[in-house]
């Protein structure tokens, strides 16, 4: 073998060794986890998303006035809700033979686990105050509210279970802030993650 084929076999296999070791580089560089990777970390292993939701008394009077609807279809006794700078339950109920407004106003304050509290009821028929704890007893029995509704006559409140209301697609919801006179409606919307 003449010098010449051995110079051009030597510098053959160098620059083949130069690639492997400028490909192995690559590659090891390639696989690693960059930075920005190592600080975004990995998701929490849940199985709910938490959303945050503002609304406001407008916005929220159609949710609630469309799920009453749904669940007291076909009873008797109707009844709606209106949010200004209190809770308003309105309805109608018989009187001899006539129909007469009833309204019972609450203020809402955010309990445990975001449920809902109604406190400080006032409630009138007609023009005529009634005692509170008469009127939560007849709404308690008469009134086709949803089980996460509860009604305490004796203490005078009406206690709503928000977080086991379950929307469309198993959502739940849970109330952060419910300050009615500013128009300020904080919710949670709580989102199930599907495993694959």
């Amino acid at each position: 073998m003449d010098k010449g084929t051995m110079k051009w076999k030597t510098l053959f296999f160098v620059l083949l060794g130069g690639n492997i070791v400028i490909i192995s580089i690559v590659l090891f560089l390639m696989l690693q986890p960059s930075d920005e990777v190592k600080k975004l970390g990995t998701l929490p292993n849940t199985n709910v998303a938490e959303l945050t939701v503002y609304s406001s008394k407008e916005h929220l009077n159609f949710i609630i006035n469309d799920y009453i609807k749904k669940k007291t279809k076909n009873h008797p006794l109707q009844y709606d809700i209106q949010l200004t700078d209190r809770v308003h339950l309105k309805s109608k109920i018989p009187l001899f033979g006539r129909e007469v407004d009833f309204l019972v106003t609450f203020e809402p304050k955010v309990v445990d686990n975001g449920n809902l509290k109604l406190v400080n009821p006032e409630m009138t028929l007609g023009e005529l105050r009634l005692p509170v704890n008469y009127i939560l007893k007849y709404l308690q029995k008469n009134a086709s509210l949803p089980e996460e509704v509860v009604i305490n006559p004796a203490k005078r409140f009406i206690y709503i279970h928000l977080n086991e209301i379950k929307l469309s697609n198993g959502y739940r919801i849970q109330a952060k802030k419910f300050d009615l006179v500013n128009d300020e409606i904080v919710l949670t919307l709580l989102v199930p993650i599907r495993s694959k």
